[in-house]
């Protein structure tokens, strides 16, 4: 064999080395794009949960799971709609007397239950949103309840109950400063 065939033969090597190293990145970057897509779509779906996610008990849930809760959220509209928001211990006294309150609530009839989400407002368009109080669970789970302050009634899903005492009393005092 001539040296002039050994160039073209080892020229024509080199350029199939180069060719199927450019291919195998190729597919390798497509492989890669292909699981980052699918990485993305597993960890981006609505079903995904995170141990930070709270979950709302169900609306037939006894009263009295009140008393496990570690923390209250108090939500209460000011003269413009606008809602103030108050994060209360368990711990303190008026917090312990607002969920006692709550807990020893009776059920009202279904007509007066009905008349809560007209009362409250629903947060819609043009309407005021409701005060609410919602009860956290050391297990994440929640108790939310829509409050009638004037007229000291509570209500979740097609109940509603009257609170024991004042409602409106005994919420300024666990969103009072503290003690």
């Amino acid at each position: 064999m001539s040296r002039k065939w050994i160039i073209i033969i080892a020229v024509l090597v080199i350029g199939l080395i180069i060719a199927i190293t450019v291919v195998a990145i190729l597919l390798d970057r497509e492989r890669d794009e292909a699981r980052r897509a699918a990485a993305i779509a597993a960890t981006s779906t609505t079903g995904v949960t995170s141990p930070y996610d709270f979950v709302e008990l169900p609306a037939d849930i006894d009263l009295d799971v009140v008393e496990e809760a570690s923390f209250v959220s108090i939500l209460i509209p000011n003269e413009d709609g606008e809602l103030t928001s108050y994060g209360i211990s368990t711990g303190l006294a008026a917090a312990q007397v607002l969920s006692e309150a709550i807990r020893d609530a009776e059920e009202v009839d279904a007509e007066t239950a009905a008349t809560m989400t007209g009362a409250g407002g629903t947060g819609g368009a043009g309407s005021p949103a409701p005060a609410t109080i919602t009860f956290v669970l050391p297990t994440r789970e929640i108790l939310t309840f829509v409050a009638d302050l004037d007229r000291g009634l509570i209500a979740r899903g097609d109940k509603a109950w009257r609170v024991d005492g004042d409602l409106r009393a005994l919420v300024d005092a666990a969103t009072a400063s503290p003690e």
